[in-house]
């Protein structure tokens, strides 16, 4: 699911997909970062596991990964790397979390993955409280999401389909140019409703921003 570039009075259109701990610093893809195993890897139940540190920090890991093959698709276009801000990160982790716990999430409706039916947060309401972009001159955001599970929710299959299988708009999305934040958050068990009770499930947020104050 995308929810396209927007300034904060205009709507942004929603495209379908498909199947807390804050990360401050812009994700690396060097050496000290086991890239090939955490892309691959599902993430841990924070539903069931909500005050485990193993979770958390697994999920960290995994989030990461995310942002790294970003970043990796943005360089393969001669784009600049996107710097994670710890409120986006906030803003995607919530929804993220949320949306897995509720599993509200229908593949035929990609807006409504980006609404959350019980709390009514949209991606604006929830980048605002996360304090991204105070007073701004101008600003803009967009969302992505992404929900699998049985071995496609790990964060190269997220990836992947956002830059080389959707139709609806999230590979414009990840390499946008006027785009400098993002944050993400990846967390177990599926979004969808179809799949709740599968396994490896994993549920996939990325929120965007550009900030001129």
């Amino acid at each position: 699911m995308a929810l396209a570039p927007t300034a904060p009075t205009q709507l942004a259109k929603a495209a379908t997909r498909t199947t807390a701990a804050p990360v401050a610093a812009a994700p690396t893809c060097d050496s000290t970062f086991n890239l090939q195993r955490y892309s691959n890897e599902s993430p841990w139940n924070e539903v069931t596991n909500p005050r485990s540190r193993i979770a958390v920090g697994a999920n960290s890991r995994m989030s990461q990964a995310v942002g790294c093959l970003i970043n990796a698709e943005r360089a393969r276009q001669g784009l600049p790397a996107l710097v994670a801000k710890t409120p986006l990160d906030r803003a995607a982790q919530k929804h993220a979390r949320e949306s897995a716990a509720l599993q509200w999430w229908d593949k035929n409706d990609g807006r409504g993955t980006h609404n959350n039916p019980s709390t009514k947060s949209t991606p604006e309401t929830r980048i605002r409280a996360a304090g991204y972009c105070p007073n701004p001159t101008s600003w803009a955001f967009s969302e992505i999401t992404y929900a699998g599970a049985q071995g496609r929710g790990t964060p190269s299959r997220a990836v992947n389909w956002w830059v080389n299988v959707s139709d609806r708009g999230h590979r414009e999305i990840v390499l946008d140019p006027s785009m400098t934040h993002f944050g993400y958050w990846a967390t177990g068990r599926s979004a969808h409703r179809d799949e709740v009770g599968l396994k490896d499930g994993g549920t996939f947020v990325v929120t965007f921003g550009r900030c001129q104050q």
